[in-house]
């Protein structure tokens, strides 16, 4: 019987190049849709540093689809992100170090959307792309934690 750790690092190695090359694909994804498509849908300022104005001013507006669409878009987009990183670094196995990670990629992008996009810097994208980086990870631990009791059974 192999244990949680021992798991952790065979399905690591098994699966490297495999999700290297989707997170590959998934960072190119990621920079198109929020660095050079159009957003047609701006709500607010060019800065928006107030948390939850963004959700408010679109509930508000009585677009129940546009407020789906940015929710659940922000969360969806960085989903992978939660459950690729693990797979590939072990420090991303820990919950803190991805939500960090996660945060710092929203951030960074963020930031690249305000500067070079000529889009807005919203801190409810920073969080809701946090909260679907912790979802990510949180689909990654229970799927982890049923092949581990699959393999386990062996």
């Amino acid at each position: 019987m192999k244990s949680k750790k021992q798991c952790y690092l065979l399905l690591r190695k098994k699966l490297k190049v495999p999700v290297y090359i989707a997170l590959i694909i998934y960072m190119t994804l990621l920079f198109y849709v929020t660095l050079l498509t159009k957003n047609d849908y701006v709500y607010g300022e060019a800065i928006n540093l107030d948390l939850f104005r963004t959700i408010i001013l679109m509930w508000n507006s009585g677009n129940q689809m546009l407020l789906l669409k940015n929710v659940l878009g922000n969360l969806i987009l960085f989903f992978p992100l939660g459950c690729i990183l693990p797979l590939l670094f072990r420090w991303a196995n820990h919950f803190i170090s991805s939500v960090l990670y996660g945060f710092l990629a929203s951030l960074l992008i963020e930031t690249m959307q305000y500067t070079i996009g000529n889009r807005v810097f919203d801190v409810d994208d920073l969080v809701l792309n946090t909260a679907g980086t912790v979802l990510g990870w949180m689909c990654f631990k229970v799927c982890f934690g049923v092949v581990y009791l699959v393999l386990r059974r062996r």
